[in-house]
């Protein structure tokens, strides 16, 4: 909250020196103040995401805005503008703007986003919004470790909000040094805070882990910096910049008591009352990268241009020992006492252009992305999930510092065929290596063509289609085990995930895409949009499996506008867009063997989310006479719905039935209006009604101690049905 604080107390300090700027200068200052209030019929926490509205009642209206800029006969060249916007709410945003024309400008601004989640959980922890949770004094550990022997859960629950501030201020300075050279730099501080949450689990099998959602504290700060020199003229142009960020966790971990009793495969004293559990929150680290870009014109044909970046990552914070339990026995020491991570980057990229003849353009271009981890491996003789004593040196796992290598090439040609006919087509070609990874190499080839028409005077088409087919050198679903292991620990064969199991961005993948647009406006008052997109994956090139198998999108959309008379219109659009996606694998155990071959055992999902959304929407202006009597009034309406379903089926082995549908439904319609008493004031009003509808079979009417392993938070899906009120009086003066 450092930000707010400054920022609110200059201010008022800001306000008086804005007249003396002004009287510096020969133009006269300028402003327009709103000052009134919103109304809410009722209390939503939800609602309050992005708005900081809550509470039902009043809420204070003030936004302004206070300028002066010289005449335009005048020798001043410096003007500036002071604006500020729901001035008093969690949403508030002040903005400086300072220039003088042709040599520098400055601006300075703040913005406050909320974000409400939801105010409905309850914990029966102490501690609530810090890095320490405790169970209260009288609570009891079920011996059958499960939540259904929480004896003592319901008398010591306590309320528990999940929300957090974003306040963020950005600088910006420029300066001419002379006609071809200039300076910027970005200044940018934000500070973040709240309550967010997070799932605890103490455990180390398939049958023993028990969890916890528990709230976790936010008190993030990040600074970032860029500053950039650049050259330009009509034949070169150049510069180089330097960006540094720096992001800083004023907490550093959440320690939780273990409310479960002792578990079979538990270690003595990891049970309550003596067990804890500790989860580590994002760790401070830093980042800097030098850029050096240019571009040269050989004529007005040609043109070569590179960017060429090269950066370094690191995080060397302190390590938390293997467990924060007291009782487990720990006779190996951490290998080290902080991880000293670092990630070196480098990125280029080289573009060629050409125009050979005035109807054909063509582009060639060339781009290396290198991820480099320089991380040093260790031997980490671990702990199972604060639930063991430690294993032996040999069951040690080596951490995988994961680089990789992209290189692309772009080859692409422009026809500008007849007038007003326009073709496009093109490759692309690019691969990968990677290091500690299932797939140590893969390339991919991208063909597209696309075909502008712009013929007629009322109409215009485009058509863009692309196919690409990406192939891996060779799947390898035990690499990282046998990489994560001292050698010999784990045979050819070992594996932990299902060997027939693929992730779906490191394997075999064709892919479809297609795109139509087109547009009609017969006359100078109507105009009709029709938009298609699909895109096609197919991940299944061999029989046998398993992982995401195909994904579909798809998308129409149609939008048209109205304009009868000047000063009014009508718009309308809606928009219908699908999701598919179909996986599949098969449900098996270490300690039944065979089953990994078992094809009785295999399940499959098919998921599918429709989204439909459509807009209505007047506006009608009437301008005033000598400044009385304008006024503005309009509707806008708005219906969006998504519904999503899973399908879950399986082999003679498997029970499943369909998941319930979700569905999220927001209605809002809003009327609004102003109009101007004489050219120094008006009056602005605005009625919205909105209607959130939502439904999550995870989150509705599930107890929180409903699973007999997890221990929820019990909060519902978001719903409200409410109305928001403004009126504000709007006064101008020069």
């Amino acid at each position: 909250m450092k930000i707010k604080h400054t920022i609110l107390n200059t201010l008022c300090s800001g306000l008086l020196i804005l007249p003396m700027a002004a009287n510096a200068a020969d133009g006269e200052v300028e402003g327009e103040f709103d000052i009134g209030g919103w109304y809410l019929s009722e209390d939503s926490y939800r609602f309050g995401k992005y708005t900081g509205l809550t509470d039902d009642g009043w809420e204070p209206v003030l936004n302004f805005k206070i300028w002066s800029a010289p005449d335009w006969d005048s020798d001043d060249t410096t003007s500036w503008q002071f604006q500020g916007w729901r001035v008093g709410l969690d949403s508030m945003r002040l903005k400086f703007d300072y220039a003088n024309q042709g040599t520098r400008s400055f601006s300075a601004d703040y913005r406050e986003i909320p974000n409400f989640r939801f105010s409905d959980g309850v914990s029966p922890y102490n501690g609530i919004g810090s890095g320490v949770l405790s169970l209260p004094s009288d609570w009891v550990g079920p011996a059958n470790g499960t939540t259904s022997s929480f004896a003592t859960l319901q008398q010591n629950l306590k309320p528990v909000r999940s929300s957090w501030e974003r306040q963020r201020l950005d600088l910006n300075f420029s300066q001419v040094i002379n006609r071809d050279w200039d300076f910027n730099i970005d200044l940018r501080h934000e500070e973040k805070d709240g309550v967010g949450t997070f799932g605890g689990v103490i455990g180390n099998s398939g049958g023993n882990p028990r969890a916890v959602v528990l709230p976790r504290p936010i008190d993030w700060e990040t600074d970032i910096m860029e500053a950039t020199f650049s050259f330009a003229n009509a034949r070169y142009q150049f510069g180089f910049s330097l960006f540094s960020s720096w992001f800083d966790n004023g907490q550093k971990s959440v320690t939780w008591d273990n409310p479960y009793g002792q578990r079979s495969g538990w270690a003595d004293g990891v049970g309550f009352p003596d067990g804890q559990g500790l989860y580590s929150l994002e760790p401070s680290n830093e980042a800097m990268q030098f850029r050096a870009y240019g571009g040269i014109n050989f004529d007005n044909r040609s043109r070569l241009s590179a960017d060429i970046s090269v950066g370094s990552m690191e995080q060397d914070n302190t390590l938390f020992p293997y467990s924060v339990n007291p009782a487990l026995s720990v006779d190996v020491p951490l290998p080290r006492t902080a991880m000293d991570a670092k990630i070196d980057t480098t990125f280029a990229n080289i573009r060629y252009t050409a125009r050979p003849t005035d109807r054909v353009s063509v582009l060639a271009a060339y781009t290396l992305d290198d991820r480099d981890n320089k991380t040093a491996r260790d031997e980490w003789i671990y702990i199972g999930g604060d639930s063991q004593n430690q294993k032996d040196p040999e069951d040690a796992r080596i951490n995988l510092p994961y680089s990789y290598e992209k290189k692309k090439w772009d080859l692409n040609a422009t026809w500008r065929a007849k007038r007003g006919v326009r073709i496009r087509g093109g490759i692309e070609s690019s691969d990968i290596t990677r290091t500690f990874s299932e797939v140590l190499g893969s390339d991919e080839t991208r063909l597209f063509a696309s075909l502008n028409l712009n013929r007629w005077e009322k109409a215009s088409l485009s058509f863009d289609y692309s196919t690409s087919e990406r192939d891996i050198d060779g799947y390898q679903g035990n690499r990282t085990l046998i990489l994560s292991h001292l050698p010999g620990a784990e045979g050819p064969d070992d594996f932990e995930n299902l060997p027939a199991l693929r992730k779906y961005n490191q394997t075999d993948r064709e892919r479809d895409e297609f795109r139509f647009r087109a547009d009609f406006f017969p006359s100078t008052r109507f105009n009709l949009a029709f938009v298609s997109s699909w895109s096609d994956n197919d991940y299944n090139d061999s029989d046998g499996l398993f992982g995401l198998q195909k994904s579909e999108v798809s998308m129409f959309s149609v939008d048209a506008g109205l304009y009868p008379r000047d000063g009014l219109s009508f718009t309308a659009y809606y928009t219908m867009e699908e999701y598919d996606s179909e996986q599949s694998s098969r449900s098996w155990n270490s300690r039944t063997p065979g089953s990994e071959d078992d094809p009785e055992r295999n399940w499959f999902a098919n998921s599918e989310d429709d989204v439909t959304t459509w807009n209505m929407a007047f506006r009608y202006e009437q301008p005033g006479d000598s400044g009385r009597g304008g006024m503005e009034f309009g509707m806008d309406y708005t219906k969006s719905e998504v519904e999503s379903d899973i399908n879950v089926f399986g082999a003679s082995r498997i029970t499943a039935t369909p998941l319930p549908t979700l569905v999220s439904e927001m209605t809002s319609w809003t009327i609004f209006g102003s109009y101007d008493i004489n050219e120094r004031s008006g009056l602005r009003l605005s009625y919205e009604k909105q209607d959130l509808s939502t439904r999550d079979f995870s989150l509705d009417n599930v107890p929180i101690d409903g699973p007999s392993n997890a221990l929820l938070l019990g909060q519902s899906s978001a719903n409200y049905d409410l109305s928001l009120l403004m009126l504000s009086y709007t006064h101008r003066y020069d």
